[in-house]
């Protein structure tokens, strides 16, 4: 708020800073002029900023979009390859050789755990490969769980017996999981507000 005098009656009139135009002064009900209007040159400032936000609004929405969603994609294809061992049969193997592989991301510390193991099923023997998910976090030395020799249960799809898993159906870190589908959901949030913030800015453009 600006407080201008009424050079009429001398007495303060408070107006908006942005105001401009004829007022009437409340106090002697005589019409006076304050302010300057915007400047073409202004106006157009006022647009290219608007566009320019937009525009980085965009990008920040499609940059999340793109890594949550495939982030999502990864957790749903594992969740449902879960889901299906489910009904897979259990049978005794043993640890044929482990090691321990470091995630993509040294600084996460994350480690995924990688075992070979023999398994016999109706009588056919299998060699098995796989990497045990979720991986772990810290835990440089979790093959040592699965020392060579080691007599271990492995899970075997019986309508193709040479698929096999170390564990069956969702853990408890694999419900955590998904905790991730918060993220392509806030990126569907982005998109509608950013689809809102374009469509504003053209009536803006029309409006002027």
């Amino acid at each position: 708020m600006v407080e201008v005098e009424c050079p009429h009656c001398e007495t303060n009139v408070a107006l908006d800073d942005d105001e401009f135009g004829v007022f009437i002064c409340p106090h002697c009900d005589a019409e006076f002029e304050w302010g300057n209007p915007p400047s073409e040159r202004e106006e157009i400032e006022i647009e290219v900023t608007s566009f320019s936000e937009v525009f980085s609004l965009w990008m920040i929405t499609l940059v999340w979009c793109g890594i949550s969603f495939g982030i999502a994609g990864f957790v749903v294809s594992d969740i449902l390859y879960k889901f299906e061992t489910e009904d897979w049969h259990s049978t005794d193997a043993v640890v044929l050789d482990s090691w321990v592989r470091e995630g993509s991301n040294e600084a996460s510390g994350t480690f995924c755990l990688w075992a070979e193991y023999y398994y016999e099923y109706d009588g056919i023997e299998y060699i098995g490969l796989e990497e045990k998910t979720p991986c772990t976090s810290g835990n440089a030395n979790a093959d040592e769980d699965y020392p060579v020799g080691k007599e271990i249960t492995v899970f075997v799809d019986p309508d193709n017996p040479s698929e096999s898993s170390l564990t069956q159906g969702l853990g408890v870190e694999d419900q955590l999981t998904c905790c991730f589908f918060i993220l392509p959901l806030l990126g569907i949030i982005l998109i509608a507000y950013s689809i809102w913030c374009t469509v504003d800015m053209f009536k803006g453009s029309r409006d002027r």
